[in-house]
């Protein structure tokens, strides 16, 4: 009994070669799937905080250099530095902010939140956030500039110490642990509630655990030495980008009391350079996969070759005696390409059932992948490609045969 032309007991083989196959389309059709997701994802960010911010941080985001313990030992961005780039940088129609972090705990109503994020904040601190305040109201003036003791919440800090009350109004107590392993505590009136942010592939702050207060009553729970520090500026659009970072560079230079001569002990960021780097992971993870899916596919072909051989060799007699009542070359050739076409078609198939079932599976969060027709029409292309390529040598071999020699091998 024969099954596309090939034995019944070929079954081993045939399955191995339509594994080798079927790998290689799900890693490729997978990877073109995340990677598209991610550079989404990615340009969501890019365009939400937008392509003319600037950052000061210490470490840089496009750099080579593997000596990271000297970036680590370069001085924060301070709240001074953050002053002095306000009087002196000079933004029409523009925009300047500070940010520094610290891990708090967070108390109301017997219920208690660890773990959070505190903010300390200057400026126009919502740029530097991917989420708005979406109940209660922002910070006025005179609070961003002094020492109130008002917090604007994260969605998840509201939803998890007041699951059934509107927490605008309410008051908590923020806990930091001192330098002596003695809390630091101070009770809140909560002005605010965060919109909820969720996963983001690009963000400079998570929000969803925030407690964002003035940096005037940051500085009464935790010392500036134990944040995370953060300057952002903006200019007003991309084209102004180079010459905002030129000022501050100058500025900072001269801030930090830096000679001619001396390295920047400072690093300045932009949103593109983030996104850059972040894409360049993604890509070298995708190339990975492609080599993997370059020698799963190579092995299925050269499998599907052994068949086809075999397969020749099994049905020399009845090639004889096909080409002995007429058949054409042609006719010999097609039966055998159209056989190695099945079979890649078949392995192209399972694997993009298993990379549709994969993608399905995934929950949706900071990426958001799909099966796009182009995959899908591409993983079939290169299927048929490589049935192609694999079965051309075993059908022009067995076009080739002699008819007399052929019969006589039965």
């Amino acid at each position: 009994m024969e099954i596309l032309g090939f034995e019944k007991g070929d079954g081993l083989r045939n399955v191995l070669s339509l594994a080798g196959v079927s790998i290689g389309i799900f890693i490729v059709v997978t990877a073109f799937a995340l990677v598209d997701g991610f550079k989404r994802a990615v340009s969501a960010g890019f365009d939400h905080f937008g392509g003319d911010m600037v950052m000061v941080d210490r470490f840089p985001s496009d750099s080579d250099d593997g000596d990271w313990s000297r970036f680590a030992a370069r001085p924060q961005p301070s709240f001074s530095d953050y002053s002095f780039l306000k009087e002196r940088l000079g933004l029409p129609g523009g925009t300047l902010a500070f940010a520094g972090k610290a891990a708090a705990d967070a108390v109301a109503d017997g219920r208690l939140l660890r773990d959070c994020d505190l903010l300390a904040v200057g400026g126009e601190w919502p740029m530097m956030l991917y989420s708005g305040v979406e109940k209660g109201r922002q910070f006025s003036a005179a609070e961003a500039e002094g020492a109130d003791d008002k917090v604007i919440i994260g969605a998840k800090v509201a939803s998890g110490l007041f699951p059934d009350d509107d927490p605008c109004g309410r008051t908590l107590r923020v806990s930091v642990t001192g330098e002596d392993g003695v809390p630091v505590q101070r009770n809140l009136r909560i002005v605010g509630v965060l919109a909820l942010e969720g996963k983001k592939v690009i963000s400079l702050y998570k929000s969803d655990y925030a407690l964002v207060m003035p940096y005037g009553t940051a500085r009464r729970l935790v010392s500036e030495d134990d944040m995370e520090t953060m300057i952002a500026a903006r200019g007003g659009g991309v084209a102004d980008r180079g010459l905002l970072a030129e000022r501050m560079r100058l500025l900072l230079r001269s801030c930090r009391r830096l000679v001619p001569g001396q390295d920047d002990n400072f690093a300045l960021n932009t949103m593109e350079s983030m996104a850059a780097q972040v894409l360049d992971l993604v890509e070298k993870i995708n190339l990975a996969g492609m080599v993997i899916a370059l020698f799963s596919l190579l092995v299925g072909g050269f499998g599907i070759m052994n068949i086809m051989f075999v397969s020749v060799k099994e049905r020399t007699p009845q090639i004889g005696l096909k080409k002995a009542l007429g058949a054409r070359r042609r006719v010999i050739v097609a039966e055998f390409m159209v056989e190695a076409l099945m079979l890649s078609a078949a392995g192209a198939a399972v694997g993009l059932a298993l990379s549709a079932l994969l993608v399905a599976c995934i929950p949706s969060g900071a990426v958001e992948v799909g099966m796009d027709v182009r995959y899908v029409v591409w993983a079939i292309a290169l299927a048929l490609g490589l049935g192609l390529a694999s079965g051309l040598a075993p059908a022009v071999s067995a076009s080739r045969q002699n008819p007399v020699e052929s019969l006589r091998s039965r």
